[in-house]
């Protein structure tokens, strides 16, 4: 199959305050890769093929968030998380 260049990005903030979340692992799958967010809680995953991903976003002191999402051709997605404290 063709490789289909899309890119999938986002933040993430805590609950209720709306601050970006830094050093949040952020998990795809089925593609199993790990990325941190940034000082910004932002968070990147670049040349994903079209289909259903699951992402979920961890961080200590935080109760973990997963998401699915499914991308076609040409998508440009941005999924947001809010992180409840434990």
């Amino acid at each position: 199959a063709d490789l289909i260049i899309v890119m999938k990005d986002g933040n993430v903030v805590e609950t209720g305050t709306q601050k970006p979340l830094q050093n949040v692992m952020m998990t795809l799958m089925p593609s199993s890769v790990n990325i941190y967010t940034g000082a910004d809680g932002y968070y990147e995953f670049l040349d994903l093929n079209a289909q259903q991903y699951t992402i979920t976003a961890q961080l200590d002191g935080y109760r973990s968030d997963r998401k699915t999402v499914t991308l076609v051709a040409g998508d440009n997605k941005q999924v947001t998380f809010a992180l409840h404290k434990e």
